[in-house]
């Protein structure tokens, strides 16, 4: 049978003949083994079956490995294994499979370890992400790091020892194991900025364009840039070769990375740094060169004699190290902070004129690194006018949103060690560390109004409701959404403020001109421009003097009768309720974004409460569903507590959510983008870091609901959101805007009331 693979997957390995021992052709119940076949059937297992599998055995000679390979997968015609008769070495063997055995017609090359194991959608998903953004070059994804030791213990525990070759079973042991690490990497838009303080994307994790790769663009082996081949493929692709580079944002590790004391990176851990400085010292050298910016510029404030033995080695390993690891470090001089601080500076500007369509979030990612420098400076020279002037430094530079997640860190750590040392005065760490957070709140709360710009804090109404909706290039699908929301509210208190908000933004010139459109056709709405989503969203927040708010996207729909105000009444008669859900009801038995059945909560009650008007003139009853997200039948969209789908949250409870993400995941990775507002929201919450005081949801008691999510194209590129098959191009919605068309909101609603919609997102399209 012809086979046309579209992804060529490179594996290559080296397992010794000889053990420790000196046993020669080691048996095949081997560790090694039995970890490369796991890894070659994550491979056949993939839901993607266009690939092609290319194996290189690196000098092992082992022929009793060969003849199990050939043996096992010699029926597999995608599997093409190489034989080495001697060590090559990795970037010599992978050049040669890359150049030389791919298929002439494959289009992206896919990395794979010999020791790790690729989730089952790993192809699909990476080749989908690709084909939707195809300015990107080369393509990581999130990882979930397991130890070996530790995995063959839960084995061992479970008597599970039959299973170590199931990869299915594999992924679900290690997916359930806490101390797992779950590891998010950068997405395009700062991922030259990281790369150049810690290599930021995995290597067996990637798919690039094959179109990318030739002889004189391939992994190169260097005394000077030792065991490093990748991070060097990373910096030159990215300096000299001007491409994109990028990782999916997921929830779902994309690749199982294995670690274990006999691999090549730890044993030689330290070589591997000392090459990074270099090569990073390097491609930040060829930057300065090319835009006419010499480092020597910075010269020191003062003739000390240890600022002038610094150099941009000396802060690029400094930047190597974790804020926790600085922080352990005793004899750090107040000169390597006031270099690091001017050459963070430099190296934004190197970024921003290399990749211009990234300034923001560069100078986001910038004013953070920036902040965990000053609280360290700070925290260690708390006297010193150099920290005082680091610290009005980057207070010019307006870090809003990261100013916030400084102040709401140095306020749980404080909190936590003050907690830990209650419970053991004797621990010297903790005290050290509480006093240096002390010192730097006790700093910051020293310095004039002037110089610092607080929060506003919220003063809430007794009686109103914020909306805030996302949108980007859908000037069509937003003019629904507002129309349609006009159409179907019912408030019949005045008293009952409604404010809606829309923060849209826009791709190109024409788009912008269509929502213009939209914007003179809804004169009570509040259009906001993107430019910082971030410090708008927060400002949004914490200005708003309403008591609810409710987050919204442009590609919902209404098309029943509903009441805010109602909703909002059910919530407050609910201490325990984190949000009520319009999106939700009895009939929802289906996940279109996982693909799965669902059921509806089996302890879920219908709840009728009496309420009275303010004037205190009427009685009404309300009616909603509640269950307990926490009970084990709740999954998927029954468990998804923080949604942009229409759902109403008290204000109070949206400002501590915003601060949980920013002390988990930061500013910049945790609310820069709707989606992963969304997604990092939900993050702590579900893993019972923060809000588990409020367990219950609320939402219609009815068999439908008042909107779905019309799911039929996906313009943001942070994660790979499915849509369904009968999707419109962006343009040709911008059409049906223009030619005064739209959604036949009635026809969805008789669809509705048929009970035919058993999903929050739907892919009928209804126009009229």
């Amino acid at each position: 049978m012809d086979h046309s693979p579209i992804i060529s997957v490179i594996l290559p390995f080296l397992i010794k003949n000889i053990d420790d021992n000196g046993n020669r052709n080691r048996p095949i119940n081997d560790e090694g083994i039995n970890n490369l076949i796991i890894s070659i059937d994550s491979i056949i297992e993939q839901t993607f079956k266009e690939w092609e599998l290319i194996i290189i055995d690196d000098g092992s000679n082992n022929e009793i490995l060969i003849e199990l390979l050939l043996k096992r997968y010699n029926a597999d015609n995608r599997i093409k294994l190489i034989i080495n008769k001697e060590n090559k070495g990795i970037v010599k063997s992978l050049n040669d499979a890359i150049l030389n055995h791919c298929s002439p017609n494959s289009k992206f090359i896919a990395r794979m370890d010999a020791d790790d194991i690729s989730h089952p959608t790993r192809l699909q998903t990476q080749l989908q992400h690709l084909q939707s953004n195809n300015t990107i070059d080369i393509l990581g994804s999130p990882i979930k790091m397991f130890n070996n030791n530790k995995l063959i213990e839960i084995l061992n525990g479970n008597n599970n020892n039959n299973n170590n070759n199931n990869v299915k079973e594999l992924i679900n042991i290690i997916n359930n194991e806490e101390s797992f690490k779950f590891i998010q990497l950068p997405d395009k838009d700062i991922l030259m900025w990281s790369m150049f303080f810690n290599c930021c994307i995995v290597h067996p994790s990637v798919v690039f364009k094959r179109s990318i790769f030739s002889v004189e663009h391939c992994y190169e082996e260097s005394n000077q840039f030792s065991f490093i081949e990748d991070y060097l493929f990373w910096l030159k692709s990215l300096v000299i070769k001007g491409l994109n580079i990028s990782n999916i944002q997921s929830s779902t590790p994309l690749l199982y990375l294995r670690k274990h004391n006999n691999s090549i990176s730890f044993k030689n851990i330290e070589k591997q740094k000392e090459s990074a400085t270099n090569a990073s010292f390097y491609y930040l050298n060829i930057l300065f060169k090319r835009f006419n910016i010499d480092p020597e510029i910075i010269s020191p404030s003062t003739t000390s004699t240890t600022l002038i033995s610094l150099s941009m080695k000396d802060v690029i390993r400094f930047f190597q190290l974790s804020p926790s690891n600085i922080s352990k470090i005793n004899n750090i001089s107040i000169e390597l902070f006031e270099l690091s601080f001017k050459y963070l500076e430099l190296i934004e500007q190197l970024c921003i004129k290399q990749q211009p369509n990234y300034l923001n979030g560069v100078k986001d990612a910038a004013n953070e690194k920036m902040g965990e420098l000053v609280s360290l400076c700070l925290s260690r020279y708390p006297n010193n006018q150099k920290s005082s002037l680091l610290w009005e430094k980057w207070l010019s530079r307006n870090p809003t949103s990261q100013l916030l997640s400084l102040l709401s860190n140095l306020n749980v750590k404080s909190s936590n060690n003050n907690n830990n040392n209650n419970n053991n005065n004797n621990n010297n760490n903790n005290n050290n560390n509480n006093n240096n957070n002390n010192s730097i709140l006790n700093f910051i709360s020293g310095i004039g109004n002037n110089n610092l710009i607080t929060p506003k804090i919220n003063k809430f109404k007794e009686n109103g409701i914020r909306v805030i909706c996302f949108s980007k290039d859908r000037s069509f699908q937003l003019k629904e959404y507002l129309r349609t929301f006009f159409k179907y509210l019912r408030n019949e208190d005045d008293k009952f403020e409604i404010i809606v908000d829309v923060l849209f933004t826009y791709s190109n010139e024409k788009f912008r001109n269509s929502y213009q459109l939209v914007i003179d056709s809804f004169p009570k709405v509040n259009f906001i421009k993107e430019d910082n989503f971030t410090d708008q969203l927060i400002k949004l927040v914490q200005t708003n003097q309403l008591q609810y708010i409710m987050f919204s996207v442009d590609d919902i729909l209404y098309y029943n009768d509903f009441n805010l105000k109602d909703y909002c009444l059910s919530l407050d008669g609910e201490p325990l309720a984190l949000g009520f859900y319009m999106k939700l009801n009895k009939n929802i038995t289906y996940c279109h974004t996982c693909n799965e059945e669902i059921t509806i909560p089996l302890n879920s009650n219908i709840i009728t409460t009496t309420i009275k008007s303010k004037n205190d003139d009427k009685l009404g009853n309300l009616k909603y569903l509640k269950w307990n997200r926490n009970d084990n039948d709740c999954k998927r969209d029954w468990n998804y507590p923080w949604d942009l789908c229409s759902t109403i949250y008290r204000c109070s409870d949206v400002d501590s959510i915003i601060n949980g993400i920013i002390k988990y995941y930061g500013i910049r990775n945790g609310i820069n983008h709707p989606n992963r507002f969304e997604f990092n929201g939900n993050r702590p919450i579900i893993q019972k870091q923060i809000y588990q005081n409020k367990p219950f949801c609320l939402c219609m008691s009815e068999n439908y609901s008042p909107m779905s999510v019309v799911t039929i194209n996906r313009v943001q590129d942070v994660y790979n959101n499915p849509i369904f098959e009968q999707s419109l191009s962006l343009d040709d919605l911008d059409r049906l805007l223009h030619s005064n068309q739209s959604l036949n909101d009635e026809k969805y609603k008789e669809n509705s009331l048929s009970l035919n919609f058993k999903s929050v997102h739907i892919g009928d399209l209804f126009i009229s």
